[in-house]
């Protein structure tokens, strides 16, 4: 479009502009670089340790799915192994929350740097 009506920039922008930018929130991103970064990473976790992940989701289903007889007609007891499945579950699920959760700030903070800015939310 800037070529098309003649704008196109010929002078690079002044430290100044780029400063007043930066500070409003105007800062390039690129979600294909989270994406890839989120993508290789998970990919790299599952292939270190998937095995393992798998083998403790297949020992936790097995324990969560056999009741034992006085279990059976106590509600409390019940919610108490639910509790416990929920608790292995996310412990077993964590290694690889954890390494997204970081593969995604590092790519953000690797294409940009720390911005916060207010008026770039509004």
């Amino acid at each position: 479009m800037a070529e098309e009506t003649g704008q196109e920039r010929t002078e690079r922008a002044t430290p100044k502009r780029l400063r007043e930018a930066r500070e409003r929130g105007q800062v390039a991103r690129s979600r294909e670089l989270g994406s890839a970064a989120l993508l290789t990473t998970g990919a790299a976790t599952l292939l270190l340790a998937g095995g393992h992940m798998g083998e403790r989701t297949a020992a936790l289903m097995r324990d969560a799915l056999s009741l034992r007889g006085a279990e059976l007609g106590r509600p409390e007891a019940l919610l108490a192994r639910l509790a416990d499945a929920l608790a292995a579950g996310y412990l077993t699920a964590a290694p690889l929350l954890v390494v997204a959760v970081v593969a995604a700030v590092a790519a953000t903070l690797a294409v940009g740097g720390w911005v916060f800015s207010g008026q770039a939310v509004a």
